[in-house]
């Protein structure tokens, strides 16, 4: 039974996506993952998430910076 609450992972370790996106996934909630801040912000164009997770370190945006953008658009 998936739950009504969907969830965004994103991380740049494709091993810490799949891990994530599997354990959310056997516990009943809709996961999707985003290798980059990037992807997370175009996901989050389309679709609403009741909880974001996120890696800090990333090479093209950090953590912060997608926490700081996601804020100020989706508050």
């Amino acid at each position: 039974m998936i739950k009504h609450l969907n969830i965004l992972v994103v991380d740049d370790d494709p091993g810490v996506l799949e891990l994530l996106g599997a354990f959310f996934g056997t516990h009943g909630y809709a996961a999707k993952t985003c290798r980059s801040g990037r992807e997370a912000l175009g996901l989050l164009d389309s679709e609403a998430f009741a909880l974001v997770i996120s890696d800090i370190e990333m090479a093209e945006m950090n953590g912060y910076e997608l926490l700081r953008l996601t804020r100020a658009k989706y508050p």
